[in-house]
């Protein structure tokens, strides 16, 4: 096994066993993020868990580009109830909005399947986390 190697297998694995410690990890894909301030479209590796949401350049990257509270998010919507159906000029009916307190984040899954399934566990932790406020 090569140098370069075994030091991306240990920094996957030592971020692995953190989020794993900590938080369950529900769900892990790419999705398309539309940026806040630079409002292209980027390619993001995201793992989901019992309480957040954060998205990497690339699955072998320790520190995320960015983490996102879901117990900060009020709705999350498809991309056509939000007005999101195209990415990059192309359309699209697989995309959805994580609406915050402070921010909506868009994001664009590769099939409408992937969509439902980021929708449907993204709301089901919300809903938990909703429910352990009260």
């Amino acid at each position: 096994m090569s140098r370069l190697l075994r030091k991306t297998w240990a920094r996957l694995t030592r971020r692995v066993k953190e989020e794993t410690d900590t938080n369950a990890v529900t769900m892990v894909g790419w999705l398309h993020k539309k940026g806040d301030i630079n409002t292209g479209w980027k390619r993001r590796y995201c793992t989901l868990t019992d309480t957040d949401m954060k998205y990497y350049k690339k699955p072998t990257d320790v520190f995320p580009q960015g983490q996102i509270n879901l117990s900060d998010c009020v709705v999350i919507k498809s991309g056509k109830a939000a007005g999101l159906t195209e990415m990059g000029g192309k359309k699209s009916d697989n995309g959805f909005v994580l609406i915050a307190r402070d921010r909506t984040y868009s994001f664009m899954a590769d099939t409408n399947t992937e969509k439902y399934e980021w929708i449907q566990n993204l709301g089901e932790i919300m809903m938990r986390l909703r429910v352990g406020q009260t």
